[in-house]
């Protein structure tokens, strides 16, 4: 195990990391710390398996990093830093405002949890413990797992092509006025 980005004694944790020496190991076990990361995007391109907290884990550390710390979930903390457009009238069409706050529930935390990258993509490993991860790195389906993975980076590229595609056809076809 190679443990990357976290504080051990005597260990260089904070190594840059080469996108082929990443390709050369099993797995990875990836800690989201935000909504948005794109080092597990990467990753998931790569192909490399990722193995992830399962969702009620990672909600109730969110939840709490949200509450008790100043760091980690900076797109859904509460308040909000700069100015953001009043939630125009009838309220907000979604079930929780998009930032977290301290009245807001768990519930709040697991539905933004729920849209993220981390619990929407297929194929990846979801542990419940510590001694779970561990067994669940030695018995990965890596073929198969990379298999799913590379079906959906190829359903998403053409998905994501022709939404570009249509996109700048409207943009180019749009008449300015003169």
């Amino acid at each position: 195990y190679v443990f990357l980005s976290i504080r051990i004694r005597g260990a260089d944790s904070n190594k840059a990391v080469k996108y082929p020496d990443f390709a050369k190991f099993h797995a990875c076990v990836f800690w989201p710390w935000d909504v948005m990361m794109l080092l597990f995007d990467e990753l998931y391109s790569m192909e490399m398996p990722l193995l992830v907290p399962e969702k009620r884990w990672m909600v109730h550390l969110m939840k709490h990093a949200l509450l008790h710390t100043e760091v980690n979930w900076w797109h859904v903390r509460y308040p909000v830093r700069g100015g953001l457009p009043i939630p125009p009238e009838p309220p907000f069409p979604l079930p929780f405002q998009p930032w977290i706050g301290p009245s807001d529930g768990v519930r709040s935390a697991a539905y933004w949890y729920e849209l993220t990258d981390f619990a929407q993509f297929p194929a990846i490993t979801y542990f419940q413990s510590l001694p779970d991860m561990i067994k669940q790195t030695k018995s990965l389906d890596i073929p198969n797992i990379r298999f799913q993975m590379r079906t959906f980076n190829k359903a998403s590229y053409v998905e994501s092509l022709a939404f570009y595609r249509r996109a700048a056809l409207e943009l180019v076809s749009a008449v300015v006025p003169s």
